[in-house]
């Protein structure tokens, strides 16, 4: 977009120019593939963005079409929707969803939304289906107002928001209709349906929903497109029909249909943006988050967007409400600053639908939204002006004092503008990829020091849930005190364990992944409740993430007493567990922390992370501190002294890390000592094995499998070894046959 009335250092409303230079080279690489295959419809680049759409959207199948409205209206036929049904929708959309179902051939009828979400309102609805509609002889329900049959439900998940779905779909079941979610707005959102006490994303909840990837967009195409996702597989294939003339085969037409395809070179496009779209949907949510911040102090004239507990919204648009609109929109114009209006007039008012003969007045919540609403600039990307994000603080700070100071009299156009707001040199948080996940157990000596470091942070994880492991002091208490300040922060406590190991950090760690593992984050990692750093440590090490995307665990030394300890053995860079930081790809191919009794799960998720491919390195750049004295947990109440041999250090068929971790804690020496005593204790423990107790608890853990795949790991790497010398010797002369320069097997 460009800025606002040609100010170079403006603030646009919508920046479209950054993403596709970011991506450049890989959007010209699918034009350029396009070029090379003529594979300008269809083809294998639609099928694998429909794929990898309808996993991004937890649905069994994804339809590609040419655009949202297309989307709809073929998911609408597609469902059964006939001429002369009648479908309810909402008066504060976008025409194209109404457009949709009219060109499906039915009839749109309103409901009033809701007036904070200005999203669907199930309590609306249900007062429609009891007063304005009656049930005829066969059970049907039917409108009152056209005497038409009423067939499906579109609710309408608005500014990047889904409605609340659960009593939508409860009276869609009561009365027997089809739910088909306009999704045009929502990619990623996402909605705790009680019903199911589960997530649910945008775009599975209904028997179908459409998506719109206008350039816009929170994924948006080089141009129009758009898709149907769904369950169903048959609404799948007659969606396939519709927007390809009706084909079943090439010339074999079952059913008259459009044209509806969607291009080859736009699929790739958005193959490419789909892979970027969780981390700028959490980039979103940060800038939405600092508006909210901003502009919360202020007392009236100004509303800032509701997200329900149920909602995890994306904001493709940020809306707020004030009684002077114009006014404020003058008065950003005037700052440089972008703008809009989504949207100025409910369609049952609109000149278009005269002929379905509603009144203003008829949808209230509806109505005065559209009065009041203001859209400020929303996009993930920072602006390459003179202003970065800070523009929007102060733009913020400007904004608030655009309200009247009586919200009841509209006329008060009093402004004052702070003239130093912009001469501060804060800057925006960067974009928060990362969560963090801290067992914590009777750590009131130190925890609010691992908190306050926290708070401080220049970018702040998405979440960071404190797991309470049995705590029996005022851990939790501390905790609570920093959470009502920051939502980010979340307590999970678990019940008291009689027995403590390290095996208990893998479940704490286990428990607090579980409510994170749903969020689009990048990174996660492991922080201990024991420890400080500067302000910028986050920055630095996802810096350092964004700069390698081969990096897969990244840490840095911890200073402890008088020493620092840089954890280097054998060449693995072994990170330190006091606070790991994984690639999202990482962590999951590993599976996580292995769970085992003893020291060594941070040690056992290097080696396995460095056993899959991934690099991981200690950065010396940047150190935190370690409150406890004397080692970690090892010399703090887990009372398993080292043994010559215990079998309680044994780590399946490797000893060796198990028994080196644990002669490190003890002696806090250099690696050399470190390593003298792993490879003694390997042999040693060989000799004296023995068979161990394991708790309950502990042997509840799948061990036996990730020590499995932690073998298929060590295999793999040796069967890939000894390939590699068989066809080095297959190349030596008199070994076998040679192949010829320039030809390379079946030519991949």
């Amino acid at each position: 977009m460009s800025a606002v009335d040609g100010n170079s250092n403006a603030i646009p409303f919508l920046d479209l120019v950054t993403p596709h230079v970011e991506l450049e080279r890989e959007l010209t690489d699918v034009f350029q593939r396009t070029l090379r295959t003529a594979g300008f419809i269809g083809g294998p680049m639609v099928e694998e963005f429909e794929k990898a759409f309808a996993s991004f959207c937890d649905t069994a199948h994804s339809v590609a079409v040419s655009s949202g409205t297309d989307a709809l209206r073929f998911a609408l036929m597609a469902a059964g929707i006939e001429p002369g049904d009648v479908v309810v929708t909402v008066p504060h959309t976008f025409i194209a969803t109404t457009e949709a179902i009219s060109q499906a051939g039915a009839l749109p009828e309103f409901v009033d939304v809701d007036e904070r979400t200005y999203n669907m309102s199930p309590e609306k609805l249900r007062e429609y289906f009891e007063v304005q509609c009656s049930l005829d002889p066969a059970g049907k329900l039917v409108s009152r107002r056209s005497g038409r049959p009423v067939k499906a439900i579109v609710p309408v998940h608005l500014y990047g928001q889904t409605a609340d779905m659960d009593p939508i779909l409860a009276l869609a079941d009561r009365y027997g209709l089809v739910v088909i979610e306009d999704a045009c707005q929502a990619h990623g959102a996402e909605y705790f349906s009680k019903a199911k006490n589960a997530w649910m994303k945008a775009g599975s909840m209904g028997r179908a929903a459409a998506f719109s990837f206008y350039p816009g967009k929170n994924l948006g195409a080089c141009g129009e497109a758009g898709a149907v996702t769904t369950n169903d597989a048959k609404l799948a294939e007659k969606t396939k029909m519709l927007r390809d003339h009706g084909q079943a085969k090439k010339y074999y037409h079952d059913v008259e249909g459009y044209n509806g395809r969607l291009d080859a070179m736009q699929a790739g496009f958005l193959r490419v943006k789909l892979a970027h779209l969780a981390n700028w949907n959490a980039s979103r949510r940060e800038r939405a988050a600092e508006y909210n911040r901003l502009l919360g102090s202020l007392e009236g004239g100004v509303i800032s967007p509701f997200e329900p507990s149920w909602s995890r919204a994306v904001y493709h648009l940020y809306v707020l409400r004030t009684n002077d609109r114009e006014g404020l929109i003058e008065h950003l114009k005037n700052a440089g600053i972008g703008s809009g209006i989504h949207y100025p007039i409910p369609l049952h008012l609109q000149k278009a639908y005269k002929c379905l003969n509603y009144r203003q007045g008829d949808f209230p919540a509806a109505e005065a939204a559209a009065e009041q609403i203001v859209s400020l600039p929303m996009f993930p990307h920072k602006i390459v002006a003179s202003r970065d994000w800070f523009g929007a603080r102060s733009f913020a700070r400007r904004a608030s004092q655009c309200a009247p100071r009586d919200p009841f009299h509209t006329q008060d156009r009093s402004f004052v503008v702070q003239n130093n707001c912009d001469t501060l040199s804060m800057s925006m948080p960067t974009l928060s990829n990362y969560v963090l996940i801290t067992p914590a157990r009777n750590e009131e000596a130190f925890i609010e020091l691992t908190l306050k470091s926290m708070v401080a942070q220049t970018v702040k994880p998405q979440k960071w849930v404190i797991v309470s492991d049995g705590s029996t002091d005022q851990t939790d208490e501390i905790v609570k005190s920093y959470q009502s300040g920051h939502p980010w922060i979340e307590l999970l406590r678990l019940p008291e364990r009689r027995e403590r190991h390290f095996g208990g950090k893998v479940m704490a760690f286990n428990a607090g992944w579980e409510s994170v593992k749903h969020l689009p984050y990048a990174i996660i990692g492991n922080l201990d409740a024991d420890i400080s750093f500067d302000e910028e440590y986050f920055e630095f090490l996802l810096a350092k993430f964004a700069e390698n995307p081969r990096l897969g665990v990244g840490g840095t030394p911890f200073t402890e007493g008088k020493g620092t300890y840089d954890f280097r053995f054998s060449s693995i860079e072994h990170v330190s567990g006091a606070c790991q930081l994984f690639r999202r790809e990482c962590f999951e191919t590993i599976g996580g922390y292995t769970p085992i009794k003893g020291g060594g799960v941070d040690l056992v998720a290097v080696v396995a992370a460095r056993m899959t491919g991934w690099e991981t390195r200690s950065f010396p750049e940047r150190v935190c501190f370690h409150h406890r004295k004397m080692g970690s947990g090892m010399n703090q109440g887990l009372k398993l002294p080292f043994k010559w041999g215990q079998s309680d250090y044994r780590l399946g068929g490797h000893p060796v890390w198990q028994t080196f971790r644990c002669m490190y804690q003890m002696t806090n020496r250099p690696y050399v000592v470190g390593g003298l005593a792993c490879l003694t204790g390997y042999y040693v423990s060989l000799i004296a094995r023995r068979p161990r107790a394991v708790s309950a608890e502990f042997a509840s853990f799948r061990g036996k499998e990730q020590l499995e795949r932690l073998k298929t790991f060590f295999m793999a790497k040796l069967k890939v070894k000894k390939r590699n010398v068989s066809t080095a010797e297959a190349a030596m002369p008199g070994k076998g046959s040679r192949v010829s320069p320039g030809i390379e097997g079946d030519g991949k």
